[in-house]
């Protein structure tokens, strides 16, 4: 079994400079004292004709004008030279003739900036702990949250971004990675460059900047500086493709007609197999007319599924009534995006606009590449574009998504906030997590609302349960309201803010609330209690108000009216004698009070049932209770009664029933009450035509009823027992009969029912999903505090609260016993248990696979037989020769592959690796192992699974050599997971004739054919449990071996 530690990435900043961005394209047109005089090519026209017009009525229309065309660019873009200082005349000449589509100046773009030096560099826009960046103290959480992300996907070098812009160092140590490197044909530039240069129509885009130091590398860099790689900076992604592709020149001045050029250059790029579905320009220009020309050219890109991101701007101006260019457009493949500070402000420099600016991004102070392997600040809108390309390559780094489709997921991502409600479209700032499945926490939810326990008496305390919720909250919060008598009108009270509170005197008459807000990273969410039972004074005690009793024959119900309306908060007790032993009983009153059936008694050998019910925290007015019957009952009676003074929470403590035909009773029990002042009430049954006289048994008061002269069907009496003990409710009978008799105690306010635990079972937990819920206690005198003994699932705590929470990380049933205990130190306990499921799986899947060997090569290729399907893993299995060279794995897909095993052979110099890569792209798909010199015996084994994790399928692995059955170093992996996929394989020297068997419970895969030799072999299981295992073989004799093994979830 192999230890394996992990340690998070730390990257060195290293402080450059600071600086300003100011990307404006300028333009002739109306001057006004906030837009500076704008500025073209002085002998060059942008023309574009509407279609039908032929080649012949082009040319003349050119000579009327005395221009001639250089070149055609872009979507049909004549390029025309015109004798200097006569651009405007002749654009003005060409606009008048019906077969002109446009004509326009050759825009000059200009890029400035002003330095400003750092403090302590950090990266707040991928992380804002509230960090203090150039003396300002920033806000936590005011980022695009990638650090989220980052836990999902750290991007794909399948998906490739052009930037466009100053061109890019492509030698930066923390660019080389994820440099584009030309296969060689494409737009006929060689294998090995890295883009364009429009400006002098080269294959090398190598960023010249030197107003900046490198604008277009600082760019590049935040869309996918290499992360994790121990130098320098991390870009939104730390592994993606960038092609440069330089328009601007040294001085940070381009033209239109050159980023057509440089547009068209990406497009045809694309069309001919490279993946290119962003381009970042940073670049704009204001003025009151449009480039028709680079508007058709963005569209043209949106045909070919590329996203097109641009910036705002950054003099300060409202785009909407200052249009700044190409963010206005608004094209439907087009983001323009305004810049956001640490604190979640608009940058005082950036443009904005409610119709033409879809969304802020981070763009002060952001650190990232320059020139000459240089680092620095720079602040902008350009660096506002660059934080979105770099979201939207991230959000493809998991899949294909159209350009609308992705166009609309960074829409939606954003944070609403108040500084970009008016000023963008969206009305927020970037936040890439709301784009990936998984990564955005949902606010918690509530699935069971809170309570309150207590007495609601002024001078008791009342305690508050969280209720249950979903979304794993990290918090709670608590408001206590005080509300009339309907539970309506709730108003704060102040300085109420914890779980639990003292009733006062401003309480009394009134009933309160608990408001519970729940909070995760999500958001917060705030569920309110029931209203309490009203608040009565202290020492309002306990009395009998009124009573009336009734009686039938022959009746499906009977009902009675109270002589005076009820008071609102009181108890009525009710008491019932009903014929037969089968019948149910049903009890309802004219102010929709709730009746609990508190306990009953059957007389089986007279046929007769007896029963008290209660309601507690009654409605106030004038009431008639019914007593409804399931049939016809030949002899019923009913008795009500109202108290005050009873708790209006939970008023009942204990009961007991019996039954007899003498003084012996034959069947009941003798009750212990929990709380001193309590209430007695008692009910007696006896035969309807019984001639007994009854009378009360030591009780305070009685009620009896007579159903005719000769006989008394039913009787009732209560007392107040003043300190806790043994009760029983007894009748002086006159003579023998078959007797039935029931009897409860109540609690009075501000005392308490017994403690118990109201929890008797648990949901179910699933394996690796968090995981809330509260238990709740009822009685005793709150506050209350929970332990447990037994076994709980690892990953989950019970907490002083009653809250049980956390992430299970086993399968299976568990155990314990929850007690709680409240303020006077009495505790009750319950037996629980939590089932918890192992996650739904998806099958694994071997879905094709392929080898190939070779001798004396420096490279060695294999196609699989069918085209990849997008998200699953493919397994690279490579033997060769030597053991002082390197390999490396790449496909024709653009996948990253990580070598997750490697043995070198001692004694034979050979070696053995394990590459994986993760989450591929879909389509046909050719694997190469490169190795750093000409390789004798190697061999390639290629396998596709589907049904593996796409973020970190790696579990562990292990490795061997030896030349008999016993390994000279390790060879056991241990699995963390259930339902994983071991992948084994063996090398075996050039020359070897062994014959390769699998283990007892793998599957043999591949093996490098024969005749007259075998190099190596693979061997898989599926397995279901979490266990050590080995990748063994076995071989028909003594050889020089080596074996690796890796298990992946």
């Amino acid at each position: 079994m192999l230890a394996f530690s992990y340690s998070s990435p730390l990257l060195n900043i290293f402080q450059f400079g600071l600086f300003w961005i100011t990307a404006s394209l300028l333009l002739h047109g109306a001057q006004t004292a906030s837009t500076p005089e704008p500025k073209f090519r002085a002998d060059t026209v942008l023309l574009g004709f509407n279609s039908g017009i032929t080649a012949k009525q082009q040319a003349a229309i050119l000579a009327r004008v005395g221009a001639r065309e250089l070149r055609m660019i872009g979507q049909g873009v004549h390029v025309l030279r015109v004798p200097a200082g006569r651009v405007e005349q002749t654009i003005e000449m060409l606009r008048k003739s019906a077969a002109v589509r446009y004509a326009e100046p050759d825009f000059r773009h200009t890029v400035n900036a002003a330095p400003n030096d750092p403090s302590f560099p950090q990266q707040w826009a991928l992380l804002n702990s509230g960090q203090s960046v150039n003396g300002t103290a920033g806000v936590t959480g005011a980022d695009e949250s990638a650090w989220k992300v980052w836990n999902i996907t750290t991007g794909s070098r399948s998906v490739v971004v052009a930037v466009t812009d100053t061109g890019i160092d492509y030698n930066h140590p923390d660019l080389a990675a994820n440099i584009w490197s030309n296969p060689g044909g494409v737009n006929g530039c060689p294998a090995g460059t890295h883009g364009y240069n429009v400006l002098n129509s080269s294959c090398d885009p190598m960023d010249d900047d030197t107003a900046y130091n490198g604008h277009g590398t600082h760019v590049a860099g935040i869309i996918g500086a290499a992360g994790n790689n121990g130098i320098g900076v991390a870009g939104v992604n730390w592994q993606v493709t960038l092609l440069g592709v330089k328009w601007v020149d040294a001085g940070g001045h381009g033209y239109t007609s050159d980023l057509i050029t440089a547009l068209d250059w990406v497009m045809r790029a694309q069309q001919a197999g490279v993946n290119i579905r962003v381009v970042n320009d940073s670049q704009t220009w204001v003025s009151t007319a449009a480039s028709q020309a680079l508007s058709d050219e963005i569209d043209a890109l949106g045909a070919n599924d590329i996203l097109f991101v641009t910036a705002a701007g950054n003099t300060a101006q409202d785009n909407n009534t200052t249009p700044r260019y190409p963010c206005v457009y608004d094209r439907p493949n087009q983001i323009c995006a305004a810049a956001s500070d640490q604190n979640d402000h608009l940058w005082s420099s950036s443009n904005y606009g409610s119709q033409t600016v879809q969304l802020a991004a981070p763009g002060v102070n952001i650190y990232s590449t320059l020139r000459n392997g240089a680092y620095g600040f720079i602040s902008g809108c350009s660096m506002s574009a660059a934080e979105v390309s770099g979201a939207a390559a991230l959000i493809l780094s998991l899949g294909y998504q159209s350009v609308s489709a992705l166009r609309a997921t960074l829409l939606s991502a954003v944070d609403a906030l108040p500084a970009f409600a008016s000023v963008t479209q969206t009305g927020g700032r970037l936040n890439l997590c709301k784009a990936i499945p998984g990564c955005a926490t949902s606010a918690p939810a509530n699935t069971a609302p809170p309570s309150i326990s207590g007495s609601a008496v002024a001078g008791q305390q009342l305690a508050a349960s969280n209720g249950s919720w979903s979304g794993s909250p990290t918090s709670f919060a608590y408001q206590w309201q005080r509300c009339d008598v309907s539970g309506a009108g709730c108003s704060a009270i102040a300085g109420a803010a914890s779980n639990s509170y003292l009733l006062s005197g401003a309480d009394v008459n009134s009933t309160v609330r608990i408001a519970v807000t729940a909070s995760n990273p999500g958001g917060a969410t705030t569920a309110v209690s029931q209203p309490s039972a009203v608040v009565q004074a202290t020492g309002s005690g306990l009395n009998l108000v009124q009573r009336a009793a009734v009686q039938g024959s022959g009746v499906a119900s009977l009902a009675q009216a109270f002589p005076n309306a009820n008071t609102a908060g009181n108890t009525i007790i009710t008491f019932v004698r009903a014929s037969t032993t089968t019948q149910t009983i049903t009890l309802t009153d004219t102010l929709g009070n709730k009746y609990i059936d508190a306990v009953q008694q059957v007389q089986s050998s007279d046929g007769h049932q007896i029963h008290i019910l209660y309601a507690a925290n009654i409605a106030s007015g004038r009431n008639t209770v019914t007593a409804a019957f399931s049939g016809t009952n030949n002899h019923p009676w009913l008795a009500i009664f109202e108290y005050s003074g009873l708790s209006s929470a939970n008023p009942l403590d204990v009961t007991a029933s019996a039954q007899g035909s003498n003084a012996s009773p034959t069947t009941g029990n003798t009750p212990q009450t929990h709380a001193a002042n309590e209430l007695t009430f008692a009910g007696l049954g006896l035969p309807s035509s019984t001639s007994v006289t009854v009378s009360a048994g030591g009780g305070a008061a009685i009620e009896l009823q007579q159903a005719n002269p000769s006989g008394s069907r039913a009787a009732t009496e209560d007392a107040v027992l003043s300190s806790m003990g043994s009760f029983s409710g007894s009748f002086t009978l006159s003579g023998a009969a078959n007797w039935s008799t029931a009897a409860a105690t109540f609690v009075t306010a501000g005392s308490s029912s017994p403690l118990m635990v109201a929890t008797t079972s648990l949901p179910p937990a699933t394996q690796g999903s968090s995981y809330n819920v509260s238990l709740n206690a009822r009685g005793g005198v709150p506050p209350y505090s929970w332990t447990e003994t037994g076994n709980m699932p690892p990953g989950l705590n019970l907490g002083s609260n009653g809250s049980i929470s956390g992430v299970p990380s086993n399968a299976g049933t568990y155990n314990f016993t929850a007690q709680v205990s409240d303020a006077n130190g009495s505790t009750a306990a319950q037996a629980l248990n939590i089932q918890v499921n192992p996650p739904a799986t998806t099958p694994i899947a071997l879905v094709q696979s392929a080898n190939v060997e070779a001798a004396g090569v420096s490279s060695l290729s294999q196609a699989f037989p069918n085209a990849n399907t997008v998200g699953n893993l493919i397994i690279a299995f490579v033997r060769m020769s030597t053991t002082w060279q390197t390999v490396q794995v790449t496909d024709s897909r653009g996948n990253t592959y990580s070598d997750a095993v490697s043995q070198t052979q001692s004694t034979d110099g050979h070696q053995t690796h394990l590459f994986y890569a993760r989450n591929i792209a879909g389509g046909n798909n050719t694997v190469t192992a490169t190795f750093s010199g000409a390789n004798n015996h190697p061999w390639l084994a290629i396998y596709e699974y589907s049904g593996l994790s796409a973020t970190a399928p790696l579990d562990a692995t292990a490795h061997a050599q030896g030349s008999s059955a016993t390994a000279s170093s390790d060879a056991t992996a241990m699995t963390m997971s259930q339902h994983e996929l071991v992948f084994a394989g063996v090398g075996l020297p050039a020359s070897s004739t062994q014959t390769v068997s699998p283990a007892a419970g793998y599957t043999l895969l591949q093996q490098d054919p024969s005749p007259n030799h075998s190099r190596g072999a693979d061997e898989q299981a599926i397995v279901n449990a979490i266990a050590q295992y080995s990748g063994s073989f076995t071989l028909s004799g003594v050889t020089n071996w080596s074996a690796i093994v890796a298990t992946f979830k």
